[in-house]
């Protein structure tokens, strides 16, 4: 056994002697398992110099053809080798037969190269058992290494701990080969997740003592936005896009669509960024104004103030926008607020400069032209500036930046004597106050809905002696019925409520779906489970309604208000596990939430 083992040790190192000399894969196997890659090497490539290229995500958002013009440049270029840094199918699925398709068409795409490509999974790719298995089955390991021209390549799986972070046994995989190959050219490090940028590494960081003293390259995505940084010395790339969701406002905010195109030599990496309408350099977006260029992305500088009125009819609206500058450079803010809907702004325009690490507060008066303001009737408020910083490069960076203002106000529960059928439909609810959700004020997995026409839901609420009654309409394009499972694919209703007592364990949360055969099904947590609630739902193809009777006295105990949010799930693909589920007003656990969204008034 002894001297089979060693032969066969024998025969791997003359065979790596000789693929060092002749610039072909050193490609060790795990367990068996294939390396995840395809194509045909090149010949006649140069020992001492090679290319290869990097892709970047093309899932999340995905824009159609952007990575199959990729590859055709690509076969253009001619690398020795094309890597991904993972996200390479939609994913996001247990339906085995939808995930198959998804690789299928995807490996059509890869078949074109004219060169071997490298696959790494990313959160689309690796996201449940199914994905995991398939990829298994399809391609072989999840995280593995390789050596070409006596240069080290190490792929990590940052899906493989429980679908995040990286677990002990592929850690100590790298820690192994990193040990093994100690005198190698150059290492690149190809991952995912950027775990190496997190509080929480989630298993990166044995790798990352590891890696401690030898020459190193980082490359990963998952952020669609390109920076470079310096860590530990040494060069760590979050790439942008290749086909991925962007709103490429544009290079010098790491916004594009591209390939990284890496030159190894016998000294540092070159590393060059090729995009559609240009060539860049490795400084797109360097770390010293990473800051900088966050703050404008994402918008955060400017907050607006959520406002709840004491009436849905009033004469103005008082609010207050402010202006944080959390950078060490000077922010400079203009624009007019221009009339919308009938409503004018004072000021009607704004100027102003926020230094380093500080704060402005603008007040705002809205008004309506007629003189009176009917908060129902308004579309969702938009504030519209522009700002912009100097880099370190003396170059402007500039983004305009819109903020909702959330409005509401408080709320009237009439109290009616009528009788009123639970039979799941609205017929006698004709008189009642229904309020329209046609502006959701938070949308979960909103890149799913597609505005009203999509789906859009109206409610109403009204009380006797005894009961709080709510009426639920949604009108969708499909209804999709479920089973008594709440956490099956399906559309469903969710109703929140609370006394307004600042007693968080009395929240009630009800939740309402249809099975296909008909069944209503109804259940609720919280406040207490011995209650009885009268509720009945009807549904067909585009429209689902439902009743309910809730025993007034678990929301009247010691408050004379109460809470109430209301939400959709629009659920029109069984295969989607991230349907968009559409809130009233903002989710009392989320930090868009603001106190007494939502208030009712007991009549």
């Amino acid at each position: 056994m002894r001297f089979s083992i060693c032969i066969a040790m024998v025969i791997f190192l003359i065979a790596a002697e000789l693929a060092a000399q002749t610039g072909a894969f050193i490609l060790p196997q795990k367990d068996g398992r294939a390396t995840p890659w395809k194509g045909t090497e090149k010949t006649g490539s140069s020992v001492s110099s090679f290319q290869f290229a990097v892709v970047a995500d093309r899932t999340g958002g995905m824009q159609l053809g952007v990575f199959h013009q990729a590859v055709k440049k690509l076969n253009l270029l001619q690398p020795e080798f094309v890597i991904s840094v993972g996200d390479l199918i939609d994913g996001y699925t247990r339906n085995a037969d939808v995930v198959h398709n998804q690789w299928d068409e995807f490996d059509a795409i890869i078949g074109e190269l004219r060169m071997p490509f490298f696959y790494i999974p990313g959160n689309h790719d690796f996201t449940n058992e199914v994905l995991a298995d398939i990829w298994i089955k399809r391609l072989g390991e999840s995280y593995y290494h390789f050596l070409y021209e006596h240069v080290l390549f190490l792929c990590l799986n940052t899906e493989d701990r429980n679908f995040y972070g990286i677990s002990n046994d592929q850690a100590a995989y790298f820690e192994n080969v990193l040990n093994t190959y100690r005198d190698v050219r150059w290492t690149f490090v190809f991952m995912h997740r950027p775990l190496w940028d997190y509080g929480d590494k989630a298993g990166y960081e044995h790798i990352e003592t590891a890696l401690q003293g030898r020459e190193y390259t980082l490359f990963s995505g998952h952020h669609h936005n390109y920076v470079k940084k310096n860590r530990n010395g040494k060069n760590h790339f979050v790439l942008a896009t290749t086909g991925g969701g962007s709103e490429l406002r544009g290079v010098e905010f790491g916004e594009l669509h591209h390939v990284v195109w890496v030159t190894v030599s016998d000294t540092m990496p070159v590393i060059a960024n090729l995009a559609v309408d240009g060539i860049y350099d490795e400084n797109i977006v360097i770390d010293k104004d990473y800051p900088l260029v966050e703050t404008l992305r994402h918008g955060n500088w400017l907050v607006v103030k959520p406002l709840i009125a004491d009436h849905e009819e009033t004469n103005e609206l008082h609010t207050r926008l402010t202006i944080k500058n959390p950078t060490e450079r000077s922010l400079q803010v203009a624009g007019e607020l221009l009339p919308q809907q009938s409503i004018i702004f004072e000021p009607g325009n704004l100027e102003l400069s926020v230094p380093a690490e500080s704060e402005r507060e603008i007040p705002v008066t809205i008004k309506h032209i007629s003189g009176r303001l009917h908060i129902s009737q308004l579309s969702p408020v938009t504030f519209t500036l522009n700002s912009a910083f100097q880099d370190s490069r003396g170059q402007t960076l500039q983004l305009p930046a819109s903020k909702t203002l959330l409005l509401d106000w408080i709320h009237v529960c009439e109290k009616r004597t009528n009788q009123l059928t639970i039979d799941g439909l609205t017929d006698d609810w004709e008189n009642a106050n229904w309020i329209d959700v046609n502006h959701p004020q938070d949308i979960a997995e909103s890149w799913d809905w597609h505005g009203t026409r999509d789906g859009f839901f109206q409610f109403a609420v009204f009380h006797d002696a005894q009961y709080l009654y709510i009426g639920l309409k949604a009108t969708d394009d499909r209804i999709l019925p479920g089973s008594s499972d709440m956490t099956a694919p399906q559309d469903r209703f969710t109703i929140y409520l609370a006394p307004l007592s600042g007693d968080d364990d009395h929240i009630l949360i009800i939740e309402l779906a249809a099975d296909p055969h008909g069944h209503f099904n109804i259940r609720h947590s919280g406040v207490t489970n011995d209650i009885e609630i009268r509720s009945a739902g009807k549904f067909t193809d585009h429209t689902f309604s439902a009743e309910l009777a809730i025993p007034g006295a678990i929301l009247r105990s010691g408050s004379e208000k109460f809470r109430l949010n209301v939400a959709y799930m629009d659920h029109d693909n069984p295969d989607n596990v991230k349907p968009s589920v559409l809130y009233w007003r903002p989710r009392w656990d989320s930090s868009a939430d603001y106190a007494g969204s939502g208030t009712f008034v007991w009549e």
